[in-house]
């Protein structure tokens, strides 16, 4: 599981994970947000997008 809230240190973290995050079989994305912020599916797709390209 990768736990994501958009900030510069949750990019960093994953990208120095990306080679044991391509060798996982399954994954998930989770963005915790206030239920006022209309962020987290548009955010979440956009990363899992990247997370694909990646190979992830």
């Amino acid at each position: 599981m990768i736990a994501w809230d958009g900030s510069r240190a949750a990019t960093r973290a994953w990208h120095d994970a990306l080679p044991l995050l391509q060798r996982a079989t399954h994954g998930a994305v989770v963005m915790l947000a206030e239920p006022e912020d209309d962020r987290p599916a548009t955010v979440s797709l956009t990363f899992a997008t990247a997370l694909r390209w990646y190979g992830v």
